[in-house]
């Protein structure tokens, strides 16, 4: 039996001599292939998920800041719809649209407005919105932003349309055709606007439950993985939108100063062809060529123009305030306070500038969000990419 006090024999050195000491030093271990790939895949899972909760938070927050500018345009709506009034009322002559359809339209945008609200908010601040809830906002929006934009965009301007009203302005008397023209032109820049409102809450909404799905572990739909995919045509789609929009804006505003005049329009006096309200026609039509510039140097950086699209994004700011200014402030605030003439004007012009804020906001962001999107999209799959082991 060895001597318990006998020094135990080390091992031999390595047979080519080298030393083991660099394994040794400092307890480090000696990883094999196999583990190395187990390291590698684990770190590219977590760099795969903080990415993932990086763009939910941002879906979560670009559907909350969208739903709040549903909210604050279906209240202005619904509080102008006036329910205190015969929503239908006896012996309404045909070519006055029923009071009952605005009030619908006004209450239902407070409904998906609020909802979405609420949504984005637990989602943003707890990060436990949920797939369940996400679906029910969408289960919700759908039928009833279809109805309000119906409602807003085209019956009311349809019934206006059927007066055959002559226009008149500042003394100056527009034709049929002209108003009509104006109506039409309003209902254009009308779609712009309220199509990147709804339509764009829709989008992010659709985005937040492609993300939430991922997280989930859950493998998302065909619908849900188009969601998160294709940033070029929507790009495309949506700066094309805002094109048409400045468009219909530049010929409004030709047609104002053609037959008004290069000047401000005479106070009390203004026109008014929502979303085309002021007292400056130039102003309108400039606002309008701006627009439609941009919208094509937006489109032409979605089609794949990449130097475009660092200007795209610097100059967004600059287009939002001439259109903020045009739209909410300038043009609104001008018109004057003629009580007398036009009952509670004032009001009206309020619920307009604040109204025509979020309007504006969106439908100059939401296509160069989806420009500078195109390429950055990540793999919808859901699951972290696997590294092959060596």
């Amino acid at each position: 039996m060895a001597d318990a006090g006998a020094p135990v024999p080390s091992a031999p050195p390595p047979a080519d001599g080298s030393s083991d000491a660099s394994a040794a030093d400092n307890g480090a271990i000696k990883k094999s292939p196999s583990m190395l790939s187990r390291y590698s895949t684990r770190s590219t899972a977590a760099a795969f998920n903080h990415g993932l909760s990086r763009r939910r938070t941002e879906a979560a927050g670009l559907f909350t800041l969208w739903s709040a500018f549903v909210l604050i345009e279906g209240l202005i709506r619904f509080v102008r719809s006036d329910a205190t009034r015969d929503l239908l009322p006896d012996g309404r002559p045909s070519d006055v649209i029923p009071p009952l359809l605005p009030f619908l339209g006004g209450l239902f945008e407070v409904i998906f407005g609020f909802t979405g609200l609420v949504v984005g908010i637990i989602e943003l601040a707890f990060a436990s919105g949920g797939i369940f809830a996400t679906i029910c906002f969408l289960i919700i929006q759908v039928p009833l932003s279809w109805f309000t934009f119906i409602v807003y965009v085209f019956m009311i301007p349809a019934y206006r349309w059927r007066l055959d009203l002559v226009t008149v302005v500042a003394g100056t008397t527009l034709s049929v055709s002209r108003t009509h023209g104006l109506i039409a032109m309003g209902v254009v820049t009308s779609v712009a606007f309220c199509a990147a409102l709804q339509g764009g809450q829709f989008v992010f909404a659709l985005r937040l439950l492609a993300y939430q799905a991922q997280q989930a572990q859950e493998r998302p739909s065909a619908a849900l993985t188009t969601a998160l995919t294709h940033a070029r045509p929507r790009a495309i789609f949506w700066c094309a939108l805002f094109t048409l929009g400045g468009a219909s804006t530049l010929a409004a505003g030709a047609v104002l100063a053609d037959a008004l005049g290069s000047g401000r329009v005479d106070a009390p006096a203004f026109y008014a062809f929502p979303p085309h309200v002021g007292v400056y026609p130039v102003m309108t039509a400039v606002t309008g060529g701006v627009m439609t510039v941009y919208g094509l140097a937006s489109v032409a950086a979605a089609a794949g123009v990449g130097a475009l699209v660092g200007p795209t994004v610097h100059a967004l700011p600059l287009v939002f305030a001439l259109m903020f200014v045009n739209f909410a402030l300038v043009q609104v605030a001008s018109i004057g306070s003629p009580a007398a003439e036009v009952a509670n004007l004032p009001g009206r012009l309020a619920f307009a500038a604040a109204m025509h804020t979020g309007l504006t906001l969106v439908s100059v962001v939401i296509g160069p969000y989806f420009v500078v999107r195109v390429g950055k999209e990540a793999d919808p799959g859901g699951a972290p990419p696997v590294v092959a082991a060596a």
